[in-house]
């Protein structure tokens, strides 16, 4: 599935990476790079923050219910901000909008300022929920992505998706690829809260669940894409830019097996692909990129690990590919 407009649901322990409170900046660096990859692939890019890295307040008995969810609003604000800094330090325009004033430091939400900033490309923050107690970011992501007529929610977790029950607890437990809604709803997931779920359920919103610690999980999960999976003897070839494709396929043709950094690897498919997710130094014209397990990645020096190849219209496509590897 293709996407246009995605809203990305972030928790704030994410953010905080392994200190499980505060900022973790790898953490949140790394987010921004596979963000930007999607940004510049043209992908509009909506995203909402949880604030449980700064404040639990629903466990608290010694604060009124109102004002502890107030300071969870303000938490994800907070994060916002953040955030929105370091997206910004990786090259990308970013705004954030809050459903209450918030002096200079955020825009009052309205749909029409949000598609405004969308078709700018500016990466756009929806931080301190719905502006009401009762409600959490899971609902406030839900009601945004309806209203902002969003083509997917998506959620990265902790996980690799969705179970019958928790894996850490019941090795037994059984993933899901797909299942609806209401089966969410009927054998209460908890993929996200009751709330949520019976929003996206009647406005038909999809959702998609990912493991937020998987190589490039939010830019593949952004496109609509599967990661590429090889075994340790396999090589492919990927390329979507038609000025070079004939060259790439060729090379793939005559090459049914090859030696890299000492390993020996054959062809995992007879064809080129042209869907699989990469930037280059053009864009997201991919001019040509040899896609090979993660052992042979390891081995390789790391001025060659990012494979570029410029092409003449003359190329021999031998020559092409030895210069790929």
């Amino acid at each position: 599935m293709k996407t246009r407009r995605v809203l990305l649901k972030l928790s704030g322990e994410a953010l905080a990476g392994p200190k499980k409170t505060g900022f973790d900046e790898d953490t949140v660096k790394e987010v921004a790079r596979q963000v930007k990859l999607s940004v510049d692939a043209g992908v509009q890019v909506g995203i909402v923050i949880g604030g449980g890295n700064f404040w639990r307040g629903r466990t608290s008995e010694a604060i009124d219910r109102t004002k502890a969810d107030q300071i969870g609003m303000l938490a994800t604000v907070m994060n916002c901000i953040y955030v929105s800094e370091i997206f910004r330090n990786a090259g990308m325009m970013t705004q954030i909008l809050t459903p209450f004033e918030c002096g200079s430091m955020t825009k009052l939400f309205s749909k029409d300022r949000a598609n405004k900033y969308f078709e700018k490309g500016m990466v756009v923050f929806f931080a301190g929920g719905t502006g009401h107690p009762y409600f959490s970011t899971d609902t406030g992501i839900a009601l945004r992505a309806i209203e902002m007529e969003a083509d997917c929610i998506l959620l990265a977790k902790a996980i690799d998706g969705v179970y019958d029950s928790d894996p850490k607890i019941n090795p037994n437990a059984k993933k899901y690829d797909t299942l609806s809604i209401e089966e969410v709803i009927d054998k209460k997931l908890a993929v996200v809260d009751l709330t949520a779920s019976i929003m996206c359920m009647e406005h038909k919103m999809p959702m998609a669940v990912f493991s937020l610690n998987e190589p490039d999980s939010i830019a593949l999960a952004m496109q609509g894409k599967e990661p590429v999976a090889l075994t340790e003897n396999q090589y492919l070839l990927n390329c979507n830019y038609k000025g070079t494709f004939q060259y790439v396929e060729k090379a793939l043709e005559s090459h049914a097996d090859l030696v890299l950094a000492g390993i020996p690897l054959q062809r995992a498919s007879d064809t080129v692909l042209e869907e699989t997710y990469f930037m280059t130094s053009v864009g997201n014209n991919d001019r040509g990129t040899l896609i090979v397990p993660d052992a042979v990645a390891r081995s390789l020096t790391k001025d060659v690990n990012v494979l570029l190849v410029q092409y003449r219209p003359d190329a021999d496509s031998d020559a092409v590919l030895q210069k790929m590897i």
